[in-house]
């Protein structure tokens, strides 16, 4: 009896084939789990890194506010009780308080403005909307010293009585000064933190700025607690004074050092990945040609006690498995 010589077809893949895909697989797959473990991990790395540097920012933006805040509250303080200055207000010479002390200071750029209200009238010096809103304040027996937006400025202001001369020590008048939180201050902060640094008003205008990533509306989402990322920019702001108007700091960064790798890691997965396949399949294609060979004298040994005949390219005393098999 003989029996056609073709190939089974008991399986839709030759094994040979199957075991090509079996190497593959089993090559590829613990890089493809490790590279996608890998990235989970970095990428929460760097969001928590970038969540601990942006709160370190603002911390160190909140203590040079309050330093400016401090300088300008004992400025207020040492003039307020300066016996020269009580002596002009009580004397109604107002006009020396504007040239000797409210000139004085804003020519020396210890102030932008300043304002000195008494019974007699009022006298200022500096920009008109700045004294203006210097009045204004001073008014609100608001907590000071704080800091107030003008014009789309932002200012840290303070106010003290004039005491007067020990024969009448009641006041005499009041003091305001006020000093703008200017692109100097901005870039401090910066060089403080590492961030980019911005100064808005309530409705968001920027007044100050080191970099225009800071100007991103996205960055002054959620409640000024929360960390904010917008592509590849974090950042975060803080209110600067109490209420609805209070003007607000905005710090900002690219994503940190792990940014690069990051943003590369997929890349550099999918390149490993490229070259193990590569290497699984030239490794593939050798070993399914080994068990192709050998499954094909398996077959055609079959064929051979088929057909009542031994191959003669078969050695019956071999030690070769497929030899005994088809022996």
């Amino acid at each position: 009896m003989n029996l056609p010589r073709r190939r089974p077809r008991g399986a839709r893949l030759p094994y040979h084939t199957l075991g090509a895909i079996a190497l593959v697989l089993a090559a590829t797959f613990p890089i493809a789990v490790m590279g996608i473990v890998f990235y989970q991990f970095v990428g929460q790395a760097l969001t928590t890194d970038s969540v601990e540097r942006t709160d370190r920012a603002i911390d160190a933006a909140g203590a040079l506010v309050d330093r400016s805040e401090r300088e300008i509250d004992e400025l207020v303080h040492s003039y307020s009780q300066w016996p020269a200055l009580t002596t002009m207000v009580e004397a109604g010479r107002l006009e020396a308080v504007r040239t000797d002390v409210l000139a004085f200071l804003a020519e020396q750029g210890s102030v932008s403005g300043g304002v000195v209200i008494t019974p007699a009238g009022v006298v200022a010096a500096g920009p008109d909307a700045l004294t203006a809103a210097l009045i204004g304040e001073a008014g609100r027996n608001a907590p000071s010293p704080r800091v107030i937006a003008v014009n789309g400025q932002v200012f840290v202001m303070d106010d003290d009585p004039v005491r007067g001369s020990s024969a009448d020590p009641g006041t005499v008048g009041r003091l305001v000064l006020a000093r703008r939180l200017d692109a100097r201050f901005a870039a401090d902060l910066a060089n403080l933190t590492g961030f980019a640094v911005g100064l808005a008003t309530a409705d968001g205008v920027i007044a100050v700025e080191t970099d225009p990533i800071v100007t991103r509306p996205a960055l002054l989402a959620g409640d000024g607690g929360t960390v904010v990322r917008t592509g590849d920019i974090v950042g975060r702001w803080m209110p600067l004074a109490t209420g609805p108007a209070s003007p607000m700091l905005i710090v900002a960064s690219p994503m940190s050092a792990l940014r690069s790798t990051s943003s590369g890691l997929p890349t550099v997965i999918l390149a490993l990945l490229a070259m193990t396949v590569i290497a699984a399949l030239i490794l593939a294609a050798l070993l399914a040609r080994v068990l192709r060979r050998r499954l094909d004298a398996v077959h055609d040994g079959l064929i051979a006690v088929a057909d009542g005949r031994v191959p003669p390219d078969l050695a019956t005393g071999s030690d070769d498995d497929i030899a005994r098999l088809a022996a």
